[in-house]
């Protein structure tokens, strides 16, 4: 690419929102040798600068959208019903989901509780220590 002709560098950031891309693609086409561009100490350390064309648009780029004929109203109702009938359908079936799940749990979750509960020791009376017998004749 060619710099001599009219242009300036721009600090990337800068050259992405005067090409009308995101820095991230911008910083992209610099890796793939797209875009000319050089590294130049910063106080934060080196930044790129991209060399960007005179006859590059000064304002941001937008998009225009196409204008399409607005849908009617009555095939937005139907599509509408339509969506409600399949939100209804898919809500009883998570009921019932989570009905069928709760009902595979049950039997888990006394297996488990069974397992966890401390085991019922039976109340035995608490038996005097032992004395040593060296002590017999105290």
């Amino acid at each position: 690419m060619d710099t001599s002709h009219d242009g300036r560098w721009l600090a990337l950031p800068q050259a992405a929102v005067e090409l009308g891309i995101s820095p991230r693609t911008l910083r992209r086409r610099v890796k793939d040798g797209g875009v000319q561009a050089r590294l130049v100490p910063s106080a934060h350390g080196p930044r790129y600068e991209v060399w960007v064309a005179t006859n590059a648009p000064l304002e941001p780029r937008t998009l225009e959208v196409a204008s399409h004929d607005q849908p009617d109203v009555a095939s937005l109702a139907v599509l509408i019903e339509k969506l409600v009938t399949d939100n209804q359908h898919w809500m009883e079936r998570a009921i019932r989901a989570e009905e069928r799940l709760l009902a595979l749990q049950a039997p888990a979750v006394e297996a488990v509780e069974a397992i966890v509960a401390p085991p019922e020791v039976p109340s035995a009376p608490i038996a005097q220590p032992r004395r040593a017998w060296w002590r017999f004749w105290r």
